[in-house]
């Protein structure tokens, strides 16, 4: 906790660090700096700089009030804060006074700072946390921070003394150590408490999506067996079937060759004969494998995704190293961010056979490419099961893309996806118009693709790096 001094403390705090304030001049009011801090500084604190380099902090934050004594070296200012109006008031009033002495209100948790013709008066009360600029003559208020109507706190008569913690008060500079302490405890809390919560929040999503994955998944499977229907078909097209009807249904009455019993394949009249079902039925099936891998891999990598966040966050909890834990923050935050942020554009390439590829190297990038640039006859390019790059083949009308710029293409989708050591690797493609946002996510899906197996060679590497 804290350090927040009780009354009899506080007096004999105040009698420790007299000698080291008295008769010396405000050189400057600032702004202590806080670097354990996101904001390099805390609000509600200032810092009289003194003549003899030491400084007294004032700390009116509620559960954290103090004022403390930092010896030469122990603070020092943060130069880039901004100042309220009471701190522009302090600066203009009491900068290059001298401090004529120090004292507490008997019985109260209130310190008098005595100053040329003028008094300094702070409550350390955490339920009435003030500081009020009174001119000494007839104690009106100059300047206050609560802004309320003001009086001079009156003496208390107390019957006994509060106890005191007698490690606070061993030297001068003990109490503000133990301030520091606590903030570097505090600061570590609180920037695990964020990871933390960060964590929690991918966690939440990341279920969600897997869960509505893992329905897909479970409707694919349910699909008939396309694949058996084409089987079937293709074993009876000497028969020369016809489409047979019952309650308004069309079909082809098939004998399977596992149980002899007769199969009802449907029949649908834009497919025309037997041959056009049995080839239609086959790309169903081929479709629905393709569909079921994906979805299978997506999970796959929730499931390690998972895995990971969770070690994170006993990492993170095992961490003491107020340092340690700053650098991981930063790391993960500058991951996040240049996979939100738009990394410098979506990147422009131009194949040897002079057709533009576009790349997206981020989230932002993936969406803004797939759904706002590409058009619909473009060709779009991912890698197979993994998360990764969106590129975009641009097709101009009434051209074809030779299988030189496919590859080229597709190296490029395997390259940005972090794939350079990853060897032969599958990377799928359609045309734009097969790509479909998923409702309420950031990821897509697509049909009707083609699969081509690519690897990073040293000729691919050469040439978009020149």
């Amino acid at each position: 906790m804290y350090p927040v001094l009780n009354w009899t403390e506080l007096e004999t705090y105040v009698d420790l660090i007299r000698p080291f304030i008295v008769n010396q001049r405000i050189q400057r009011i600032s702004i202590p700096a806080r670097p354990i801090f996101d904001a390099g500084f805390l609000k509600r604190e200032w810092m009289l700089e003194l003549s003899n380099r030491s400084a007294l902090v004032l700390s009116l934050r509620s559960g954290q009030c103090s004022i403390a004594w930092y010896a030469e070296g122990q603070i020092s200012r943060f130069s880039k804060a901004t100042h309220s109006t009471f701190d522009l008031g302090l600066k203009k009033e009491i900068e290059g006074t001298t401090i004529e002495g120090i004292e507490t209100v008997p019985g109260e948790r209130w310190c008098r700072i005595r100053l040329k013709r003028k008094d300094l008066f702070v409550a350390l009360i955490p339920s009435a946390l003030d500081a009020v600029l009174v001119e000494t003559e007839n104690s009106k208020a100059i300047l206050s921070l609560r802004e309320k109507e003001w009086s001079v706190p009156l003496p208390r008569k107390q019957d006994h003394k509060m106890p005191e913690r007698s490690d606070l008060f061993s030297k001068p500079g003990d109490f503000a150590s133990a301030i520091e302490d606590f903030l570097v405890k505090h600061a570590l809390d609180e920037r695990k408490q964020r990871m933390i919560r960060a964590i929690d929040a991918e966690e939440k999503k990341l279920s969600t999506r897997t869960e509505a994955t893992k329905r897909e998944l479970i409707a694919v499977q349910a699909e008939p067996h396309y694949a058996v229907w084409g089987e079937l078909l293709r074993a009876n097209l000497y028969l020369n079937l016809l489409p047979q009807n019952e309650n308004k249904k069309s079909f082809y009455s098939v004998q399977s060759y596992e149980n002899n019993e007769f199969l009802k394949i449907p029949y649908r009249a834009e497919w025309a004969n037997p041959q056009t079902h049995m080839e239609q039925y086959f790309r169903l099936s081929k479709r629905l494998v393709r569909k079921k891998l994906d979805l299978e891999n997506r999970i796959a990598w929730a499931k390690e995704r998972l895995s990971e966040l969770a070690h994170k966050k006993s990492e993170i909890g095992n961490i003491f190293d107020p340092v340690l834990l700053r650098e991981i923050e930063t790391k993960t935050r500058s991951r996040d961010q240049s996979d939100q942020k738009k990394s410098g554009g979506i990147k422009h390439f131009t194949s040897r056979d002079g057709f533009s590829v576009l790349v997206g190297r981020s989230k932002a990038e993936n969406l803004e490419l797939t759904l706002r640039v590409a058009r619909g006859n473009d060709l779009w390019f991912h890698v197979r099961g993994r998360p990764g790059a969106h590129v975009v083949l641009q097709i101009p009308a009434k051209k074809n893309a030779p299988l030189q710029t496919l590859l080229y293409a597709a190296k490029l989708a395997l390259y940005f996806s972090g794939g350079k050591g990853w060897g032969k690797t599958e990377v799928d493609y359609t045309f734009r118009k097969n790509v479909k946002r998923i409702s309420g996510s950031d990821e897509v899906q697509y049909s009707n693709n083609k699969t081509l197996v690519v690897e990073i060679d040293p000729e691919f590497l050469s040439s978009i790096q020149t």
